[in-house]
């Protein structure tokens, strides 16, 4: 029998679970790390922004709590 289909949320939930595992470093102020931003982006399909290009201009994205939708 085949389980009904979950909704993205719960998909989402149990990939961070997931990810995270045993746990994982968080910068000074208490984010998550750029580079695990970058990553949970595409893992979760969050459709956040890293690195946003306006025109031919690219503003580096300095922080995760930082991330646009």
């Amino acid at each position: 029998m085949m389980e009904p289909e979950q909704p993205r949320t719960v998909e989402q939930i149990r990939g961070l679970v997931s990810w995270i595992g045993a746990g994982r470093k968080l910068t000074q102020t208490g984010k998550v790390t750029l580079a695990d931003a970058r990553a949970l982006v595409t893992l979760l399909e969050t459709g956040n922004t890293i690195d946003p290009a306006v025109g031919d201009r690219t503003f580096k994205t300095k922080s995760s709590g930082s991330c646009t939708t």
